[in-house]
C-alpha cells in the first residue's frame, strides 16, 4: 500500500514547491461529496447508490497530528410523505501527516476513526425517528492540494467495519430483539471536496 501511495504521489513531488501557510493553520472545515465511486458505479451498472454529502472539521494537535470530526449522510429523499436521510455517519478520530513529499502545497495523511451510523425519518404524522443503527471503526487516507493560503482541494478514502442492525429491521421472533451483524462500510470512497483553513 505504501508503494502505491508513493507511486501515486510521485508527480506531485517534482512540482515546483512554493511555500504556503495553508496546512499550518490550526483549524479547517471541509464540504464535499462522500461516495464518488458509488455514484459512478450507477452509470455503468444497475446499482442505485445515492450521492452523499459530507462536512468535517479538523484541529491540529501538533505539526503532524490532527483531531477530526465528520458528518456524512446520503442526500435526502421523500416518499409517501416521509423524508428519509439514510446512512448518516457521525465519526471522530485522528489523522497523522506523512512528510516524505517535500512540497508545501501537498498534504498526505492517514488515520483512524470510530463511527456511529443511523437512518433518520421525518414525516408529517411521524415525528423525528431514527433506526438501523451501527457502530465501528474505520481506517482512512487522504490528500489535500493547496489552492492558496486559505483553501485546498481534498480527497479521502475511508474503509472500516462494525456491528450493524439488519437493514430490513428484522426482529428475532424468539427473543424480540433486533439482529446485529458485522458489516464492511466505506462512507468516503474517493470523496472530493474543498476545505477552508483558518
Amino acid at each position: 500500500m505504501k508503494k502505491f501511495i508513493l507511486l501515486f504521489c510521485l508527480p506531485f513531488s517534482v512540482l515546483n514547491a512554493q511555500y504556503v501557510e495553508t496546512f499550518n493553520n490550526e483549524h479547517s472545515i471541509g464540504f464535499g461529496f462522500g461516495n464518488t465511486i458509488g455514484v459512478i458505479t450507477n452509470l455503468i451498472s444497475s446499482t442505485n447508490n445515492r450521492a452523499a454529502l459530507l462536512m468535517d472539521y479538523k484541529q491540529r494537535a501538533d505539526s503532524i497530528n490532527s483531531l477530526r470530526f465528520n458528518l456524512i449522510c446520503d442526500l435526502p429523499f421523500r416518499e409517501n410523505n416521509i423524508t428519509e436521510l439514510n446512512n448518516c455517519f457521525i465519526s471522530a478520530g485522528f489523522e497523522k501527516r506523512l512528510l516524505f513529499i517535500k512540497n508545501e502545497k501537498i498534504n498526505l495523511y492517514y488515520g483512524a476513526e470510530i463511527y456511529y451510523k443511523m437512518n433518520i425519518k421525518k414525516g408529517r404524522l411521524i415525528p423525528f425517528s431514527t433506526l438501523q443503527y451501527g457502530f465501528g471503526i474505520m481506517g482512512l487516507c487522504g490528500i489535500e492540494y493547496s489552492i492558496n493560503e486559505v483553501f485546498s482541494f481534498c480527497s479521502e478514502i475511508a474503509i472500516g467495519t462494525g456491528l450493524h442492525q439488519n437493514n430490513d429491521g428484522y426482529v428475532d421472533p424468539n427473543t424480540g430483539r433486533f439482529l446485529w451483524n458485522f458489516k464492511a462500510v466505506s462512507p468516503k470512497n474517493l470523496s472530493i471536496g474543498i476545505r477552508r483553513h483558518f
